[in-house]
């Protein structure tokens, strides 16, 4: 992510503006290994994180939506 984000500032020059998103996996269950992933990827200059939610029953999505984003 770190390569991808330079390359593009160094292509485009040091202009802002521009989003790095970052697709993920499944959130996991443990909060604190959680943020690990969305914490590395934004010291390598993503600035958003994409959380992938697998199928599942209208509860358990309810459930997994309640928790709210991870914070940073």
């Amino acid at each position: 992510m770190r390569e991808l984000v330079q390359d593009v500032r160094r292509l485009r020059g040091s202009r802002d503006g521009h989003e790095f998103v970052m697709g993920g996996g499944e959130r996991l269950a443990d909060e604190d290994a959680e943020l690990e992933r969305p914490r590395a990827m934004a010291a390598a200059g993503a600035t958003w994180w994409m959380e992938w939610v697998s199928p599942r029953s209208a509860e358990d999505a309810l459930r997994h939506v309640a928790r709210g984003p991870p914070v940073v």
